[in-house]
């Protein structure tokens, strides 16, 4: 059995951003299976795709100012991921996810 988690990043949280950036949300659907991430090796797998997918919904369309964006593109995995481990609530993603934030 698959489980489905529905994500919203929303860059409004860095205010410093300019409006442009600011106003960008996403919503998208991760689906993982439980059992897999039970086990660290399935747990860091999934964590990994799950970042993977969520940069790629952050990731800006244009270059125009590479330090604002990437730090846009920072803030936005950030959120995303914070919201995405909350609502899996595995102990290995979370586990993960801490070590990841140093």
């Amino acid at each position: 059995m698959n489980t489905r988690i529905a994500l919203i990043s929303a860059a409004a949280a860095v205010v410093a951003l300019p409006t442009a950036f600011a106003a960008e949300r996403f919503e998208a659907e991760f689906t993982y299976s439980p059992v897999e991430v039970s086990t660290p090796e399935g747990a860091a797998e999934t964590y990994a795709d799950l970042e993977a997918m969520i940069e790629n919904y952050c990731e800006p369309e244009s270059s125009q100012n590479r330090i604002r964006e990437r730090t846009a593109t920072e803030n936005c995995v950030k959120v995303a991921l914070d919201d995405a481990v909350r609502k899996m609530d595995k102990p290995e993603i979370t586990r993960i996810h801490e070590a990841s934030q140093g």
